[in-house]
């Protein structure tokens, strides 16, 4: 069954949310240690919790039959705040087709500059859709550092003919 890629409803919310502790918990121990996970996703979080996370946003979502695989959401102001996948269908194209939506999204509202803080594990795939790094930065979460990447990207580059898309 192929992967559908829609917008998230009510029903997603307990699936998005342990999908993402499960998938922080369980994502590349070369990249980052026990305590950083840990500190990142402390639990799972509630529907409400991510209801509210979500206000302001697009929320997508990647489904595989009944099953929520991965999900991402994009404001209107070009801000893109989550893109998961689940940590057991990594390199299936999921987060690939995520992100896509959400560009196909913000040239419908004619955005025209993108921006995300993508972590270690996601740097690659928005550089491989034409985000460029502005700065890396170390955040604190609850006292452990974390490492990501302040990225932009400007809208409508297209990088099959070879546009500059930072």
């Amino acid at each position: 069954m192929p992967i559908v890629i829609r917008a998230v409803v009510e029903s997603d919310l307990p699936a998005i949310a342990e999908l993402f502790y499960q998938t922080v918990r369980h994502i590349s121990p070369d990249l980052y240690t026990p305590e950083q996970t840990a500190a990142w996703a402390p639990e799972a979080g509630t529907a409400e919790g991510w209801a509210r996370r979500f206000r302001g946003y697009e929320a997508v979502v990647a489904v595989d039959g009944e099953q929520v695989v991965g999900f991402g959401s994009v404001s209107r102001d070009g801000h893109i705040d989550m893109l998961f996948v689940h940590h057991a269908r990594q390199r299936e194209g999921i987060g690939a087709a995520l992100l896509r939506r959400m560009l196909e999204l913000a040239e419908a509202w004619r955005v025209t500059e993108l921006h995300t803080e993508a972590s270690l594990v996601a740097k690659g795939l928005f550089e491989r859709f034409g985000f460029v790094v502005v700065t890396p930065e170390d955040i604190v979460r609850r006292g452990v550092v974390l490492r990501r990447f302040r990225m932009r990207r400007k809208s409508g580059c297209d990088l099959m003919k070879g546009e500059s898309c930072g």
